[in-house]
């Protein structure tokens, strides 16, 4: 079974494959941009899509943290976890950074 292609469509697809191929027009000489010859850094110049840097990310905010007892060999403190609430918990000495031990030594 043999198709019948007219002369349009003929001409259709070649200009159609010479363009993706990279031999249909060619930008002009002035809309290259000077970063190291990158044809494609004029998109990012005229921003057609218009967009936007990224937002800075959200800052962490530090727990609020309270002792609210201190035994021989730990402090118990309550704080905020990140999923909120309120939460208290027991934290021994030795799992404490020497500059903080060294407030509740006697």
């Amino acid at each position: 079974m043999r198709m019948k292609v007219s002369l349009k469509m003929t001409w259709a697809c070649g200009l159609a494959c010479a363009g993706m191929a990279g031999l249909g027009i060619s930008p002009a000489s002035g809309e290259t941009a000077g970063t190291g010859g990158n044809p494609y850094a004029i998109i990012s110049e005229r921003n057609v899509f218009h967009l936007t840097d990224p937002p800075p990310p959200p800052t962490k905010e530090s727990p609020k943290v309270e002792v609210q007892k201190v035994m021989a060999d730990a402090i118990v403190i309550s704080y905020t976890p990140a999923h909120g609430d309120w939460a208290m918990t027991k934290v021994y000495f030795r799992d404490l950074p020497a500059e903080i031990r060294q407030q509740y030594e006697k």
